[in-house]
């Protein structure tokens, strides 16, 4: 799993402040991993290139993605070094069981530019500019005032994810950093971080139970104000002009009303979806930063309740999909028919023992006959090579990319990585818990 390792961004995350975060990706990608292929033992049958054509796959929702994965292991590409050929059989029953983006470290350290946007973002909502030692969910659960002192702390969980989806659907404006350009878009003009949209971030935070002294900055500054003040001093430069102070509040006052009389223009876009019955989203898209047509058309769909829910299984999957399926990754939903782990108390206590789906799925549907079928997976294979040429493309001309030192995977490496890292997960928690109780002291 830890094919394309690079040695510059783990020291970003590192010092990114959201072990967390980090800790569950790493956490469910071990899941995810040991769900297909049925034991921790049974990943030593996985080599590099298996992970290379599974990753970014779900095939329990994406009818193409099942049949893509389906003829490489009838066909005996992947797994080679499982010769059983009921054990093969059994892999492709449990490929109807994944049911999100199958994740690996490529596909971590590519997500991990979009949670670092987010993080960021809340570690600024709760604490402004200033550099605090902590990680953005340690930060949260101080802030948060509903705390449960003896009992889980579901709720805390429960309105940190909606916080972090309010995040991600203004993520471009309370960042000002706009998202990858589509093919033949123009760089818009200088974004920057728009006060009114951290107006309104700050005032759902409090809504939520959060509460902090940069929050309450936040929820009582007035943007429409301050573009009304500087409007009048742009105008009227303070070095030659002044206002009588007696009547500057009943200026901005006028001025700000006058901001009330815009409508919001009717949206024209059609609902997203998370999955659908024509071309869906291709694997060079399904990890890292967003693109700006997905964040434009997607941004509003990011409810909890819609992401919690179950996604059925059809042709293939939008980039709807892709962004609930990392936020699962680094938040977890609570889809209890999934079986994968919710997220950890931030004091680090581990959750208990929960029941896992069986390892024998009912019988999966046959797959399409014959020309189709066939067809389909010629298609996918060409867009298979389309989307590794694109990846490679990006990464030649990413210079953060070009700074990274990638690491050679001898045999069975990535399995071993995947497996160390239950060891790294165990510090994690330990340290995570430390620093809540420095906080306190």
């Amino acid at each position: 799993m830890r094919e394309g390792f690079e040695i510059g961004t783990w020291h970003k995350i590192i010092g990114g402040k959201c072990d967390e975060e980090v800790v569950r990706y790493m956490e469910f990608t071990l899941e995810s991993w040991v769900k297909l292929m049925g034991s921790k033992e049974a990943l030593i049958n996985v080599d590099t290139e298996d992970v290379k054509e599974f990753q970014l796959r779900v095939p329990g929702v994406s009818q193409v993605d099942y049949r893509y994965l389906a003829e490489l292991i009838e066909g005996g590409i992947a797994f080679k070094r499982l010769t059983n050929v009921e054990e093969r059989s059994q892999i492709l029953h449990r490929m109807k069981n994944i049911n999100y983006l199958l994740p690996s470290i490529y596909t971590l350290q590519k997500d991990f530019k979009y949670l670092r946007l987010c993080t960021d973002t809340m570690k600024r909502l709760l604490h402004g500019k200033r550099k605090i030692p902590l990680t953005a969910q340690v930060l949260a659960y101080d802030a948060f005032s509903h705390k449960d002192p003896i009992g889980p702390n579901d709720v805390f969980f429960e309105r940190l994810k909606s916080l972090y989806l309010y995040i991600m659907q203004d993520l471009v404006e309370l960042t000002g950093e706009w998202p990858l350009l589509e093919d033949g878009e123009e760089p818009p003009e200088a974004p920057f971080r728009h006060p009114t949209n951290w107006h309104r971030l700050a005032q759902k935070a409090r809504r939520l139970g959060f509460e902090s002294d940069e929050i309450m900055r936040l929820a009582v500054t007035n943007p429409d104000e301050q573009v009304a003040s500087k409007a009048l001093q742009d105008a009227r430069p303070t070095a030659l002009y002044e206002y009588d102070e007696s009547e500057m509040q009943n200026i901005l006052s006028r001025i700000v009303h006058e901001f009330t009389r815009a409508r919001a223009r009717a949206s024209t876009d059609i609902e997203s979806t998370f999955t659908t019955i024509g071309s869906g989203e291709p694997i060079a898209r399904r990890c890292g930063r967003q693109y700006s047509g997905a964040y434009m058309r997607d941004r509003w769909s990011f409810d909890l309740s819609a992401f919690s829910r179950r996604t059925s299984e059809s042709r293939d999957i939008t980039s709807l999909f892709v962004r609930k399926s990392v936020f699962h990754a680094f938040w977890r939903l609570s889809e209890d028919r999934d079986g994968d782990e919710s997220m950890f108390d931030p004091e680090g206590s581990s959750p208990g023992s929960q029941t896992r789906e069986s390892d024998q799925p009912p019988e999966a549907p046959t797959s399409e006959s014959g020309e189709s079928a066939r067809r389909d997976n010629d298609n996918q294979r060409r867009e298979v090579e389309s989307d590794k040429k694109k990846l490679e493309q990006e990464e030649r001309n990413s210079e953060e990319e070009k700074t990274a030192t990638s690491l050679e995977c001898y045999e069975t490496g990535e399995i071993k990585w995947l497996i160390v890292s239950a060891a790294f997960v165990d510090a994690a928690r330990c340290n995570i818990s430390a620093k809540v109780n420095e906080s306190r002291e």
